[in-house]
């Protein structure tokens, strides 16, 4: 899996944990518990997703030479 289809994939995820939260959210009767657990949830996806786009940023763009020998 390439680094950009692991923070697709990631992005993804915390979307899914985006949604999830706002249903929990939504019911008059939510559980706390579920709710600080899909939160730090999120944040644990936020940070990976940071973390990537921070390496992919740092990686040195492939540079191609050519050498003429004339």
């Amino acid at each position: 899996m390439s680094l950009a289809q692991r923070i697709a994939s990631l992005e993804h995820l915390h979307a899914e944990q985006e949604a999830a939260l706002r249903e929990e959210c939504a019911h008059p009767w939510h559980d706390d518990r579920k709710i600080v657990q899909l939160k730090r949830s999120k944040l644990r996806l936020r940070d990976q997703i940071k973390e990537l786009r921070a390496r992919d940023e740092r990686k040195p763009a492939l540079v191609h030479c050519r050498s003429d020998t004339s």
